[in-house]
Order: C-alpha cells, then sequence, then structure tokens
C-alpha cells in the first residue's frame, strides 16, 4: 500500500486538512473569549484589543480600522 502524505490539520477536532489562516485563529480567539456566543463576538466593544478590527474573521474595512486607530491614539495620549 503506498504512503499518502496527511496534512497538517488546523484542529485535532475538526479534522480540517486546509491549514487555518491568521485571520480564522483571530476568530477563533474571540469566540472563545466570549464563552462561545457568537452574538458578543460581534457586539464587542473592546475596541482596545489589537485584534478587535479581526474578530469577524474577516479583513477589516478601512473605516474600522480608522476607528481603532482613533481609539488607539486616545489611549496613548491618556496614558501620558
Amino acid at each position: 500500500m503506498p504512503r499518502v502524505k496527511q496534512n497538517k490539520t488546523d484542529s485535532e477536532t475538526t479534522g480540517n486538512p486546509c491549514p487555518i489562516t491568521p485571520v480564522k485563529a483571530i476568530r477563533k480567539k474571540c469566540v472563545d473569549c466570549c464563552c462561545g456566543a457568537l452574538k458578543s463576538v460581534a457586539e464587542c466593544e473592546s475596541v482596545a484589543c489589537p485584534i478587535w478590527p479581526y474578530r469577524m474573521g474577516r479583513r477589516p474595512t478601512q473605516e474600522m480600522v480608522d476607528q481603532f486607530l482613533a481609539v488607539y491614539q486616545e489611549e496613548e495620549e491618556y496614558d501620558e
């Protein structure tokens, strides 16, 4: 019987043969942070979190990035 090369899986539980993308890994982390509540991920108000713009499992729009940067800059000014 010939040997078959096995691909790495994204998770031992899913058995998905495709490696997970960084954006999808961020999504999984956000779902974990919200205790599995997908609605809570969408409604997340923790805009100071560095992965907040990626929480929906997609690349963020420019508008979202601008909002994130504005909040981040406000926090830097507050810390000084």
